[in-house]
């Protein structure tokens, strides 16, 4: 199950019932080893995000964006912040005028295509760096 939400109210769902593009984004989160709790495409109105299981998840997707992501010509400057409910969350920068479904999908699939093509890769990385912090 993967939540999605409504308007404000968060409530989990099938990830069969999320749109296709923010599905394959949660799908390709977890294919690198990063868990969410959460997404939203904002609905035109509210920024999209993803919401992280913990800082540490939203720590290690920073780690991934800079190695595996920076190269992406992407339409809004995505970040992580921290201090929210779930402890970390993906959100793009404000935007001026409403927010376009095209761009936030095509973002999305952009990071989806590059996660699912490096998987492997990341999760060894990760496997790795969480062998030698327990060292």
């Amino acid at each position: 199950m993967e939540g999605i939400c409504s308007a404000t109210i968060w409530h989990q769902s099938d990830a069969l019932d999320l749109d296709a593009n923010m599905a394959m984004l949660v799908k390709s989160l977890n294919l690198v080893g990063i868990t969410s709790l959460a997404i939203c495409n904002g609905h035109h109105r509210n920024a999209p995000n993803v919401q992280f299981s913990g800082v540490f998840q939203g720590g290690w997707f920073q780690v991934v964006q800079e190695k595996y992501l920076s190269g992406l010509n992407l339409h809004y400057h995505w970040q992580v912040h921290y201090g929210n409910g779930s402890g970390s969350c993906l959100r793009p920068e404000e935007s001026s005028d409403r927010w376009d479904m095209n761009w936030i999908y095509q973002d999305t699939v952009q990071m989806a295509e590059i996660l699912q093509t490096h998987a492997r890769e990341i999760r060894g990385l990760k496997k790795w760096c969480s062998s030698v912090i327990k060292k």
